[in-house]
């Protein structure tokens, strides 16, 4: 399979792009999954750094990427359920 990403034209913030890329782990039900997604959104230093004034503007700005998260999650579980692998990653300067 090719990467999944923004340089390949998919924007894993879009349903439509999300539902194609499960549709490609159905249909070539790869042996090994690695996603990562941006992690500065859910550091705790994040949180910290944010204070209370900007506190608001970092709930939108999270409830927005959420979809990250269940993607990965629904991911993970798809691939363990199968009896595959799937990696977790989010590593510092990660593109998404």
């Amino acid at each position: 399979m090719e990467p999944i990403d923004q340089l390949y034209n998919y924007d894993l913030r879009k349903p439509q792009d999300r539902g194609a890329v499960l549709d490609l782990i159905d249909t070539y039900k790869p042996r090994l999954v690695i996603i990562g997604f941006p992690r500065t959104l859910w550091s705790s230093l994040t949180e910290w750094s944010y204070g209370r004034a900007r506190r608001r503007a970092l709930e939108v700005w999270r409830n927005r990427e959420m979809c990250h998260l269940h993607f990965t999650e629904h991911v993970a579980k798809g691939q363990v359920d199968r009896g595959d692998d799937c990696v977790v990653q989010n590593p510092p300067g990660f593109p998404c």
